[in-house]
């Protein structure tokens, strides 16, 4: 005999449903901004500096990451660039995986920035203006996404935006009195960083839901197993993760970079116990028990 489900019952299987969707959503990923460089000709209406405070405050306003800020960012940035042009001893440099708590890291260098002036008509009648020069503003950058558990490039980007500078809003002379008023036309250059912020972190998001969360094993003591990451980065006990064992890397003798990270090979599942504030403890559900430095990745729900 067949039961049908009375309706409470349905909107309560649907509330759960929507709850967990919820709790998965709110999983931050750890991301680190690097200075944003710059190769293109200076201007005076945008710095790297302001690009790069611009973008931690979209990736913070977001709400899927968790910025990872540190003073020391930029020397052992200077380290890997070092390593990777082959001035230090083989494999003695640093690499992007050594970004301890980040998940991902963003590098962006900005290739072009300029303000350009289109001639256009000019002249008068009767008092009346018309016409002037345009002014665009425009920003290009290139976007490097890297996963800092392989210190590999996961993804790139080129993006680009371009306005046209707003103008003052002009007044009508008749020759006796003036109609309209100038006023502020707007920020363009707020506009067009904005724009170009927005096109590179849909780079990002996208990148980001092919990574995953992941993270790695801290330690193991005993049947408790504990990962990097916890209350800050969304984590919740009950939360159930693949682990992987890394392969052998291949690493340049030459300059110390790591070329491949080798193949992955699935060890088990664990499912988290209980949550702190940067670490989780965890049980081995299935497979062999995991070891420190084993990738773990949240599986979906």
């Amino acid at each position: 005999m067949k039961h049908k489900m009375n309706p409470a019952a349905w909107v309560a299987c649907l509330a759960i449903a929507a709850s967990m969707q919820s709790a998965q959503a709110e999983v931050k990923r750890s991301i680190a901004v690097a200075p944003i460089q710059w190769s293109a000709g200076a201007v005076s209406w945008v710095t790297g500096e302001a690009l790069q405070a611009q973008m931690i405050s979209e990736l913070n306003k977001s709400g899927r990451y968790r910025v990872v800020e540190r003073e020391n960012l930029q020397g052992m940035l200077n380290e890997q660039d070092i390593g990777a042009a082959g001035r230090t001893r083989g494999g003695s440099g640093p690499k992007v995986g050594d970004l301890e708590g980040a998940q991902m890291m963003i590098k962006c260098v900005v290739t072009d920035a300029e303000e350009k002036a289109s001639s256009g008509a000019s002249g008068s009648v009767f008092g009346i203006g018309g016409g002037g020069k345009k002014t665009f503003y425009k920003l290009t950058m290139d976007v490097r996404i890297y996963d800092t558990q392989t210190g590999l490039i996961a993804d790139t980007a080129t993006v680009s935006a371009e306005q046209e500078k707003k103008k003052k809003k002009a007044g009508v002379n008749l020759g006796i009195v003036q109609l309209g008023k100038e006023d502020s036309g707007g920020d363009t250059t707020g506009e067009i960083t904005r724009e170009l912020i927005r096109k590179a972190l849909a780079a990002v998001d996208k990148q980001a839901d092919v990574l995953g969360w992941t993270s790695s094993v801290f330690t193991v003591k005993g049947d408790k197993i504990i990962i990097r990451g916890g209350e800050r980065d969304g984590l919740e006990p009950g939360m159930k993760f693949k682990v992987f064992a890394l392969g052998e890397a291949l690493v340049d003798e030459d300059t110390g970079e790591v070329l491949d990270e080798g193949e992955e090979t699935e060890v088990g599942e664990i499912e988290l116990t209980k949550v702190k504030e940067k670490i989780a403890y965890a049980k081995s559900t299935s497979g062999d028990t995991p070891e420190k430095g084993n990738k773990v990745k949240l599986i979906s729900n």
